[in-house]
């Protein structure tokens, strides 16, 4: 099974100190965790100011490093959500509704996080 973790989900360890890869591992353990070249761009611009949610994307692409989440090819004429759907993953871990909303719509099943508890849809 191929998880596809999106910015907001990334962004969770360093806003919450919520850890998704535990998390997803206990839940999933033979799930392979990946995310998208666009997720890590969105990341990186993200991570060049000097907020709370600017530590937190430093902290989510040190943690693709750490985890060694396999980065997967983006389409380049495509949003950010779109290229997520565009993928075909398994499932794609979101925390952005509007997101689940158009995965759901193109056969894509979402995981979410409810008081660190995954839930799965549909």
């Amino acid at each position: 099974m191929i998880i596809v973790l999106d910015t907001s989900f990334l962004l969770l360890p360093g806003l919450q100190r919520v850890d998704v890869f535990l998390i997803l591992k206990q839940a999933f353990p033979n799930a392979e965790l990946c995310t998208t070249q666009s997720v890590v761009k969105e990341l990186s611009k993200i991570a060049m100011g000097n907020t709370k949610k600017s530590r937190a994307a430093r902290i989510a692409l040190t943690l693709i490093k750490q985890k060694n989440l396999k980065i997967l090819a983006s389409p380049k004429a495509l949003t950010v959500d779109d290229s997520l759907i565009a993928v075909k993953p398994d499932v794609l871990a979101t925390l952005d509704e509007e997101l689940v909303k158009k995965a759901l719509k193109n056969g894509v099943k979402t995981l979410q996080l409810h008081k660190n508890k995954v839930v799965l849809k549909p």
